[in-house]
């Protein structure tokens, strides 16, 4: 027993400094890649003498890689945060549909810009123990990634409702976006992980949203599952 005991514990550890390694190198990799393009426009905006508007379409690409990085090691820090000072988030009484309210109008002009119709079918209200800035950005990304893999002329809809059999409350956002295929659902919530990296590289993902949403929702006791069919659409449902 205490020899099965200790190769569970060896395995532990060793998924555990796999897991590490994993992590350090797609991190690495995704901040390399910004700095590379950097450092790839400067060399050639210096090889030659160039107009004021080449050398200010050079900043403008400069600046949207920095806000791409900025925007990774802002969500690494988060990430790091949840991982290890979880005790750090002051929790209190907060209304769940209004902090959801609140996400929808921030991402509205997101979805209207691209023509996506987006929509709360349904809005209870509902008190609950929460750190009200990380739901909101949880309910963010979800709206915001729903937008993002959804063509124009498609919807998001959103419903807060009491789950019918705990009497808890139940969030539900459904999409009718690209969807997801079903080998790559066990992994959307890893650090890093794209389903289409090019689809990703086109939209400006990072792999980094969904596993704010789930790590926050652990440290509001939730759960998540997600339905997908490739081409129809996507549903999340939070308890």
């Amino acid at each position: 027993q205490l020899t099965r005991t200790l190769n569970e514990m060896i395995g532990r550890l060793e998924e555990s400094f796999n897991a590490v390694l994993q992590f350090s190198g797609d991190a690495a990799h995704e901040m390399r890649t910004p700095l590379t393009v950097m450092r790839g426009e400067i060399e050639v905006a210096l090889r030659h003498q160039r107009t004021d508007g080449e050398y200010r379409s050079v900043l403008e690409s400069i600046l949207q890689e920095t806000e791409q990085l900025g925007s990774i090691i802002d969500n690494l820090l988060l990430l790091s945060r949840m991982d290890t000072r979880s005790d750090s988030f002051i929790f209190g009484d907060g209304s769940l549909d209004r902090i959801i309210m609140e996400s929808y109008e921030e991402v509205l002009p997101i979805a209207v810009e691209k023509g996506v119709s987006i929509s709360i079918e349904s809005l209870e209200e509902i008190s609950i123990r929460c750190e009200a800035g990380l739901l909101k950005r949880l309910f963010v990304n979800l709206m915001h990634n729903g937008v993002k893999y959804t063509a124009p002329g498609g919807s998001v809809t959103c419903r807060l409702d009491l789950n019918p059999v705990s009497g808890a409350a139940r969030f539900t956002i459904r999409d009718t976006g690209v969807g997801i295929p079903g080998r790559n659902l066990p992994r959307i919530f890893d650090r890093f992980y794209r389903v289409d990296p090019s689809r990703s590289a086109r939209t400006g993902g990072k792999g980094l949203g969904l596993t704010i949403v789930k790590k926050i929702l652990d440290l509001h006791g939730g759960a998540i599952s997600v339905e997908s069919v490739p081409g129809a659409g996507t549903v999340f449902t939070l308890d």
